[in-house]
């Protein structure tokens, strides 16, 4: 709707009285005229000095000094894709083949200048898509490829004109005229496998010393895969499986199955489920007689989830295999022919509680839970080798969580302790560059090579009193340069108060600012959190100190390091870069309080402080939008920053129509708005696109929460329940999200260091699950509700108007009034006030109210109006809004748009 006003009055007295027209504005609504609330700024700090001086005091090494290796990029450009495989034909050692998720396998020809060609296209054929597992999972060359120029292709086939989705393995072949060319039209099936479902395709491939050919297969996904874990005559799930392409005699041809395309392969007569007349769950035979024909002779060892990857030692002809785990386990197994891994009896060693224990099952030879930041079992490479001499004769693997680990095989059949080498955020995959030797790693950001560093670079100073960062331990005066600041919604911390400073050393370096996105921080920037711990329930409580956290930008990313302080409280020592735990203490009225607290290893820094979600979690434009108190003044922090010389691509910006976050015990804001915030401050390092998770819901405060992938959609890990959701309207039990902020151990998100509820986000989830969401129903609920069922077809579509009131649907469903009572509507009151414009109107609870202001209803720039009022704000209950805009010199008109959360 338009007003207008001048600046000696207003042409109408009141909103009806004015032509209404009504826009959608993106995920906005665009009404009328509107402003909102302010909401709390953050801890009071000193004013920021101005002029800027140059830091010259920080001791801080430039690079990461604690890990042997490192890692850079083989091109010279990052991929948009996700890599899956890396590879090269066997014998060559210049040419490097890369393997895409959406169907694209490209080629370097020469490593020397890393240029890339595309070798096969198969984006046409393939299904693929946003949270789905369901693209190209692998490629494998043939071990006589010099001379046959066959390589084989699993990937995601979706056929023509059609929904469902087929596994499909399929034999490729060369151009015979162009060695970085593959004939796809050569594509010959050799099995091609109905799958229900996007996860859990598995589809690595691997050829032994003896040429057949080794394939892993998922379950199929789903609760419990569709009851595919352990059966071997039915169809390809859940298992790896051996087969002969090259058809040599001696081999058996292989059962029907809708699946199999006959004559293009045969099975290793000794493959070990032959002559199976019986299922067997451990020692245990279940009285279901075998059909022989029915047998998948095919499958080596049976019983995975998702067998992503797996390795097999040039050396002894072992099999290493990775089976991604559900909600608690990750494993490595050494595969024995034959032999069942217990999926879904078992997830690693640990038996599910609602299942019947069975023995006789094969364990897995290492496995790991999901905690400091590790997720999901990916990368598979036994190494061997002299590019790395300590790890000649190791497993390595990696996790999509970042970390790169290696376990040695020791004599007696054991292993020796997990060792972790670095970490790679959204590692997927592994291999070896033939050139050089080097492993490689390729996942979200590309191909990236390992690389032993030649020294391990300067130490870490061995306290904090030789950082530099302050003055003064004793009150933690910073040092010139060194600068304080607050935030508006703090991060849970198990009770921990803390402080933080940051420090540009260069006052000619900038940071980049941005409104949404994360800034970008030059090199040299150092952020300091420092924690104190309550040693009593007092108010305010007594306290100690804890430790304080430091995070490094360098050129090629950042480090993390932690400081203990001793019991003194004198200074702080570095702790060991695998991190340290001890118990603390809080006195109170029921005697003292025992917790557990994790002093964070550098590896596990890096877990939550990725570069999608800006390195410095807390350094944006949401969490320092607030005034402070400067010199007796209230001053925006944003501004401040500005004026002091520290923020580039600030001129324009205005802080009231900037986006905050609403601290977390603020009544004054909605549940769901707090609980969005929460997610944005807490989740997004790795629940955003680009994020290193299995789970792609969206936690970006910029994206609303209806196209988050968060209410309603299903969750990666269905907990107790077959179909959980991350979000069920009304549901607890069935609410992944409240589920693992309720609960500790592995499920616990968010995932590091906390061994403590946060009572205070779960009660605020759980009001929000059970009262706030089924009290909003969907909008197909709500034109059912408004009409019946029989006449929505008729009054439903967003844009009728069927009481004739101006508002059409779409906006009476948003602001809450009656689609079928005319005089049911919001209604905006405009008047004169003191030679301005003065707007009343009624606030909706959860929605935020913008002014905006334009020169003519035909103008596509609609801007907001710069007045306090039009800060975000999301009330948690109708507000009556007063707003007054000065007068201006021309003619001006103006319109409401309101926003959801």
């Amino acid at each position: 709707m338009g007003l207008q006003a001048d600046r000696l009055g207003v042409h109408a007295r009141r909103l009806d009285a004015m032509r209404t027209s009504i826009g959608w504005i993106s995920r906005t609504l665009a009404i009328g005229l509107a402003a909102c609330l302010w909401g709390r700024g953050g801890p009071v700090v000193a004013a920021i000095p101005t002029p800027r001086v140059d830091n010259t005091t920080l001791r801080l090494p430039a690079s990461a000094p604690s890990t042997d290796y490192t890692f850079e990029s083989v091109l010279p450009y990052d991929l948009t894709n996700t890599v899956v495989t890396v590879a090269s034909p066997p014998g060559e050692t210049n040419r490097l083949f890369v393997a895409e998720l959406p169907g694209l396998v490209r080629v370097i020809p020469d490593l020397s200048n890393p240029r890339m060609e595309t070798f096969l296209d198969l984006r046409s054929r393939t299904r693929t898509g946003e949270g789905e597992e369901h693209g190209l999972c692998s490629i494998v060359f043939h071990p006589g490829y010099a001379t046959n120029g066959q390589f084989f292709v699993f990937y995601s086939w979706n056929p023509p004109g059609a929904t469902e989705v087929h596994n499909r393995l399929s034999r490729f072949r060369v151009d015979p005229s162009n060695p970085n060319r593959a004939l796809e039209s050569s594509e010959e099936p050799l099995i091609s496998q109905l799958d229900r479902h996007p996860w859990h395709n598995s589809g690595d491939m691997h050829f032994d010393r003896n040429g057949y050919l080794f394939v892993s297969l998922g379950d199929e996904g789903a609760e419990y895969g569709y009851e595919n874990a352990g059966l071997f005559d039915r169809n390809f799930f859940s298992a790896v499986m051996r087969i002969d392409p090259d058809q040599r005699p001696g081999g058996v041809l292989p059962s029907p199955h809708p699946a199999v395309f006959p004559g293009t392969y045969t099975v290793p007569a000794d493959n070990p489920f032959f002559g199976r007349t019986n299922y067997m769950i451990g020692n245990d035979v279940l009285p279901i007689t075998l059909d022989p024909e029915h047998i998948r002779g095919e499958f080596y060892a049976v019983g995975f989830r998702n067998p992503w990857r797996f390795s097999i030692d040039a050396a002894t002809g072992t099999i290493y295999c990775n089976d991604v785990g559900l909600a608690y386990r990750e494993e490595v197994d050494v595969l024995v022919p034959g032999a069942n891994y217990g999926w879904v009896l078992k997830e690693g060693s640990l038996p599910w509680p609602f299942w019947v224990p069975a023995s006789g099952l094969t364990d897995p030879v290492h496995e790991y839970e999901h905690t400091e930041g590790r997720i999901a079992i990916t990368g598979s490479l036994f190494y061997r080798g002299s590019r790395y001499p300590e790890l000649d004769g190791t497993y390595v693997f990696g996790d999509f969580g970042g970390q790169l680990s290696q376990i040695r095989p020791l004599p007696d059949g054991h292993f020796a302790p997990e060792q972790e080498l670095h970490w790679w955020a959204g590692l997927v995959t592994l291999g070896v560059d033939p050139s050089t030797g080097d492993i490689l790693m390729g996942g979200l950001d590309g191909v990236a090579r390992l690389l032993k560093r030649d020294h391990p670079g300067d130490p870490l100073p061995a306290h904090l009193s030789e950082t530099g960062i302050f003055s003064d331990l004793k009150t933690l005066a910073p040092n010139p340069g060194v600068i304080p600041y607050s935030v508006n919604q703090v991060f849970w911390s198990d009770h921990a108060i803390k402080q933080r400073w940051f420090c540009v050393p260069k006052a000619a370096d900038k940071v980049h600012f941005e409104p949404e996105e994360p800034w970008a921080a030059p090199t040299g920037t150092v952020w300091v959190k420092h924690f104190d711990f309550p040693t009593d329930s007092a108010t305010p409580p007594a306290t100690r100190r804890l430790e304080t956290r430091v995070l490094a930008k360098t050129s090629d990313g950042i480090y993390g390091a932690t400081y203990r302080w001793n019991a003194a409280g004198t200074d702080a020592d570095l702790v060991p870069g695998e991190g340290q735990e001890t118990d603390l203490e809080t006195a109170g009225p029921d005697g003292v309080r025992v917790q557990r607290w994790r002093f964070p290893g550098r590896g596990e820094c890096l877990q939550c402080h990725t570069a999608v979600a800006g390195h410095a979690l807390s350094f944006n434009t949401a969490q320092l939008n607030h005034d402070e108190d400067a010199n007796g003044t209230r001053r925006n922090l944003l501004e401040m920053l500005s004026e002091a010389g520290y923020l580039e691509g600030f001129e324009d910006a205005r802080p009231n129509l900037l986006p905050r976050l609403p601290a977390l015990d603020d009544e004054t804001w909605s549940r769901e708005a707090r609980i969005k915030g929460f997610l944005a401050a807490n989740c997004v390092q790795c629940h955003q696109p680009g994020g290193a998770t299995r789970a792609v819901w969206d936690a970006r405060l910029e994206t609303p929460l209806e196209n988050a992938g968060i209410l309603g959609a299903t969750a990666i890990h269905p907990i107790d329940l077959a179909d959980t959701k991350i979000v069920a309207p009304g549901d607890l039990t069935n609410s992944s999200i409240y589920v693992r902020l309720a609960g500790l151990g592995p499920l616990h998100m968010p995932p590091l260091g906390t061994f403590v509820v946060n009572t205070q986000i779960v009660s605020l989830v759980a009001a929000w699950i059970t009262n706030d969401l089924p009290a909003h129903p969907s909008y197909a609920q709500w034109t059912t509700n408004q009409f019946g069922a029989g006449n929505v077809v008729w009054f439903g579509a967003p844009e009728q108007d069927p009481d004739g009131d101006g508002l059409p649907n779409r906006l009476e469903y948003q602001l809450g009034t009656s689609p079928t009572e005319r005089f049911d509507r919001w209604i905006p009151e405009l008047t004169r006030d003191r030679g301005g414009v003065r707007l009343r109107f009624t606030r909706k609870a959860n929605r935020s109210f913008v002014v905006e202001s334009s020169d003519s209803l035909a103008s596509p720039y609609w801007r907001p109006v710069d007045i306090p009022e039009n800060r975000v704000y999301f009330p948690a209950k109708d507000e009556v809004a007063d707003i007054r805009i000065p007068a201006t010199d021309a003619i001006r008109l103006y319109r409401i748009r309101f926003t959801t959360p």
